[in-house]
Order: C-alpha cells, then sequence, then structure tokens
C-alpha cells in the first residue's frame, strides 16, 4: 500500500485502537514517509520522440541555442515551501493565508551561452495567448535584445520554447517565421520534456533565493523586485558575464524611472499641442499606506476625429482637502501641461463638497460623474430593500 496512511495500514491487517504515535513508531522500523514522485507522463511516443530530439540535435553547437521559458511567481511561493526547523518552545511564525497565493508575476527570461535574455514581466493582467505572447516578443525579445545583435548572430541562433499552446500555435509559429525564426532556427522541442530544458535551473535558484525562511510578499512590485534583485540572481548574473554590473534599486528611482517618465511626457505633451478643446477628469484618493494623491486625467478628440485620453498625473497631495487648495492645485496642474484654461469644456468630479467647491471658484463647468452616481444609488437601494446586486 504505497503512500498510505497508518491507519489504513493497520486497518488493513485488522489492528484497532492503536494510538497514532504507537503505529508511526511501529512503521519507522520498517518504512519511511516519503512524497510520490512528480514526473513528466511519458509514454512510449513521447520518449521516441525525446529519442529522435537527441539523435536531431547531437552535434548541434548549443552554446548558440537561445534556451527561454516563463516562471510564475506568487506572493505566498509554492506550496511546501513554508515548511523548516524551530526551536523547541518557539512557536511557529504567523503566516498569511491568501486565496491564489496572494497573486503572482510571470516571468520570461532566456539563456544563451554565457549572456542572460530578461528577465522580463508579463504585465500585470495580461492574460498569454498566441496574440498576445507575440506581442510581449516584440515589445521585450526582439526590440530590447535581438535586435541590437550582429547579422551573423542573428543567422546563427536557435531560438528554444516549449510546447506551450501559446507558443506553438499556428499563429505563433507563423509570427516567428516572418521574424526569420522558422525551420532549422526554431528548435523542434519533444512533448512533456521541462526536464531537458537548462532554465529550469535558473527558475530554481531564484525561488529558492527569494522565498527562503518561508518569505511572503505584500505585493506584486515586491515581488518582481526580489526577482532581479536577490543574491542568488546577481550571482548567476556574474557566473554568465563578470562585466555586467548589475543596477540598484536607486539606480532605477534615479534613473531609469525619470527617463521614461521624461520620454512619456514629451509624447503626452506632442499629443497635446494642437489640441482645441479638450474635457477632464480629476479625484482624490489615498494609498495603502493612506497617503493622499489628487488624479487628473485629459479627454480631447484628434485631427482625426479620434476620442483620445491620457491620464497627466497622479500626485502627491499633502494639503488639506479644502476647496481653495484643491483648485490651487488644479489650475497648476493644467498649467504644467501648457494647456489653455481657456479651453476647458467641464470637469468630471464625485459630488464631494470640497471638489465642487474648487470647480466654482475656478469657474470651470463641472459634469457629475455617473459611475459615482450609479454606485450611490445601488447602494441606497440596498439599504432600502436589503437586495445584493
Amino acid at each position: 500500500m504505497p503512500l498510505a496512511t497508518s491507519l489504513a495500514i493497520f486497518q488493513s491487517c485488522k489492528i484497532i485502537g492503536v494510538p497514532k504515535s504507537t503505529r508511526c513508531a511501529i512503521l519507522r522500523d520498517m518504512a519511511k514517509v516519503r512524497k510520490a514522485e512528480r514526473r513528466p507522463p511519458l509514454n512510449k511516443t513521447h520518449k521516441l520522440k525525446r529519442q529522435d530530439w537527441a539523435k536531431k540535435y547531437l552535434k548541434t553547437d548549443f552554446s548558440k541555442v537561445l534556451w527561454t521559458d516563463e516562471m510564475r511567481v506568487s506572493l505566498d511561493g509554492p506550496d511546501g515551501w513554508a515548511r523548516g526547523w524551530i526551536g523547541k518552545g518557539q512557536g511557529a511564525p504567523v503566516r498569511l493565508r491568501r486565496q491564489q497565493d496572494g497573486g503572482g508575476v510571470l516571468v520570461w527570461a532566456g539563456i544563451i551561452k554565457d549572456e542572460l535574455v530578461g528577465p522580463f514581466q508579463v504585465e500585470d493582467g495580461v492574460e498569454l495567448n498566441s496574440q498576445s505572447y507575440c506581442q510581449f516578443l516584440e515589445d521585450t525579445f526582439f526590440k530590447q535584445w535581438y535586435r541590437k545583435k550582429s547579422a551573423s548572430f542573428q543567422k546563427n541562433m536557435i531560438f528554444m520554447q516549449d510546447n506551450a499552446p501559446t507558443h506553438a500555435s499556428k499563429y505563433s509559429t507563423a509570427w516567428l517565421a516572418r521574424k526569420g525564426i522558422k525551420e532549422e532556427k526554431l528548435m523542434t522541442w519533444p512533448p512533456c520534456s521541462p526536464d531537458l530544458n537548462p532554465i529550469e535551473n535558473l527558475w530554481s535558484i531564484i525561488k529558492c533565493e527569494i522565498y527562503k525562511e518561508g518569505k511572503q510578499y505584500t505585493s506584486l512590485n515586491s515581488v518582481w523586485e526580489a526577482v532581479v534583485a536577490n543574491v542568488g540572481f546577481k550571482k548567476l548574473v556574474e557566473t554568465l558575464d563578470k562585466r555586467y554590473d548589475f543596477p540598484s534599486r536607486n539606480h532605477f528611482s534615479r534613473v531609469c524611472l525619470p527617463a521614461l517618465y521624461d520620454e512619456c511626457r514629451q509624447g503626452v505633451l506632442k499629443d497635446l499641442a494642437n489640441v482645441k478643446y479638450f474635457a477632464t477628469t480629476t479625484d482624490l484618493w489615498s494609498s495603502q499606506t493612506m497617503e493622499p494623491n489628487m488624479s487628473l486625467t485629459v479627454h480631447f478628440i484628434d485631427a482625426d476625429f479620434n476620442m483620445e485620453t491620457r491620464c497627466l498625473q497622479t500626485s502627491y497631495f499633502p494639503e488639506d482637502h479644502t476647496g481653495q487648495n484643491i483648485a490651487a492645485g488644479l489650475r497648476q496642474a493644467i498649467a504644467a501641461w501648457n494647456l489653455d484654461e481657456g479651453k476647458l469644456i467641464c470637469m468630471t468630479t464625485d459630488n464631494a463638497r470640497n471638489v465642487t467647491l474648487a470647480a466654482q471658484l475656478n469657474g470651470w463647468m463641472r459634469l457629475q460623474c455617473f459611475g459615482h452616481r450609479l454606485h450611490l444609488a445601488i447602494g441606497k437601494l440596498d439599504m432600502i430593500y436589503g437586495c445584493n446586486y
């Protein structure tokens, strides 16, 4: 009876009434507690295809193969990773229980010879299908890495991906072919063979580091930061290429993010340069750490009569939320984006008195937010009739 419980074993022998501690003590002399081994479900056809794969690539220069894969990292970590020894008399630490491990981040990366490609984060909320997978590769792998390589490198590189439906679909295969990755440049991969991909070792190193001692995370940004900043990952990068200077958190916050913001701001200013009339939406809200913020969004119709929307800013707003302060803050925000206040048609807000007063003080037409009013109406129906909508 492999993997049977001590109770089931004793009952099969028609022995009842024996305490669990005694049952386990007796069984330890003749058996061990083990988990079932996890392995791909290989049948005869799978094994033959693995042999064919090995024969086909027996003389391949694997230093020219780009091994790719995705990995999902959750806030709570994989099941069973929170176990460990504690001293006598010490209580077990409290561990949060959240649905779906608190959510997670999907990471894509590749390794080729002594170089690491990525890792790249799949945008939160994006469900990978054939179309979104190809777009993801275009925005990350091709734009940020592949196109910077020499023509000879691109000619000799072999692209490896597993047989996930998003990878092996006709759409993805045809899309990669248009990019020049086809035939011998796209590695044939045997089914049910994740153990053949060396990048699995990279995933193992990362997970061991970021979840050691049962660590949990509070946000998707923090777990992503752990992926790219943990010690094991740095050691791996140094092993692949010692010349690579790993950027710090301050480098991203003080250099990369401001540069991205400036680039995005210039693009928005260019879009707004020829706007004749515009409308805005604003709201005040607090973050999870109770920091007050004010958002401003602009809406306009471009030269091709398309409705366009740009979020201009979500800025820290520590001042008292009086009508006067809000009015001044909104005027400063509009002026900061070179918008002519006289071209403002109306501003959509909720029904808060301070925001209503701010619009009056600035002499702006105000439009009540339909979504906010609908939410209030549903809330009143629930209070009156006890209905859940």
